[in-house]
This record gives C-alpha cells, sequence and structure tokens, in this order.
C-alpha cells in the first residue's frame, strides 16, 4: 500500500471545503470583508474558514453559493427593471435623432 498517495487523498480532502469556500467567494466578486458583511459574520471568522484554522459550519458553503445565485439574478433582473420603470414613466425608448448634436454627420 502506497501510504504516499493515501495521505495525499487525505490531504486534498482535508482542504477540498476550504478552497471550494475561497473560490466561491472569489468568483462572486467579494472580497473577505464583503462576504462576512452579506453571511453576517466576522471577517476574522471567514478568514479562518479560509485557511483552515476552523471548521465550516456544515450547510455555510451552501448558503454562499444561495446568496451567489440570488446575487447572479438580481444582477440578471436589472436591465428588465429598469425598462419597466421607464415604461411606467413614459419613456419609449431610444434619443430622437433630431435632439443629438451632430447626427446629421453620422
Amino acid at each position: 500500500m502506497d501510504l504516499s498517495v493515501n495521505a495525499y487523498e487525505f490531504y486534498m480532502n482535508a482542504i477540498e471545503p476550504y478552497a471550494e469556500l475561497r473560490e466561491t467567494r472569489l468568483e462572486m466578486g467579494y472580497s473577505m470583508g464583503e462576504l462576512a458583511q452579506q453571511m453576517k459574520i466576522h471577517k476574522a471568522t471567514l478568514q479562518g474558514y479560509e485557511e483552515g484554522r476552523r471548521k465550516i459550519p456544515d450547510g455555510f458553503i451552501e448558503r454562499v453559493k444561495e446568496q451567489q445565485r440570488f446575487d447572479r439574478e438580481f444582477i440578471a433582473g436589472i436591465p428588465q427593471r429598469v425598462d419597466e420603470h421607464l415604461l411606467l414613466e413614459g419613456y419609449t425608448g431610444g434619443i430622437p435623432s433630431e435632439d443629438v448634436e451632430g447626427w446629421d454627420e453620422c
């Protein structure tokens, strides 16, 4: 039995959740402080999770991923919400060509 392979697998399994947490945070574009604030924990706690000094609570990574999904859905819906708001305000879209200086030069 090759102990070096088993030790490597053990090490990789042990660090995988910590790496997954950090990778997810970076994909979200959040600093540690920003994600900690979103998750309502101290930045030092999140840092401890990512560095493997603290055990990640059950379900925590799933909650982070749920926040990521929410952020993506929220951002994806912004254009639709802006369009709906503008339509409600009577804006029909576009800029009339006569209102743009130099339009006839294009």
